[in-house]
């Protein structure tokens, strides 16, 4: 998996900038990692994407696989954030 600058994958900078087409398409790529966690809060794209309240997404990202049950730094799963 590739992190940027910023600490995101691919997948989580679609999930924040709202691109719900990427995300579909990036979570039908074999080699997609869904519960690649940041390195500073350890959130996930799940983590995200229930952050700004995205449902759609959220739906995605849980059809194709990602862990509802991760915790961030804080303690916290996906759902905490919603």
């Amino acid at each position: 998996f590739v992190q940027d600058n910023h600490d995101l994958t691919p997948l989580m900078a679609a999930v924040l900038c709202g691109h719900i087409e990427t995300v579909r398409k990036l979570s039908q790529m074999n080699s997609i990692q869904f519960d690649v966690q940041q390195r500073q809060k350890r959130d996930t794209a799940l983590h995200l994407a229930a952050s700004i309240n995205a449902a759609e997404i959220v739906k995605i990202l849980l059809e194709a696989g990602a862990n509802p049950d991760l915790l961030n730094i804080s303690g916290k799963k996906p759902k905490d954030h919603s």
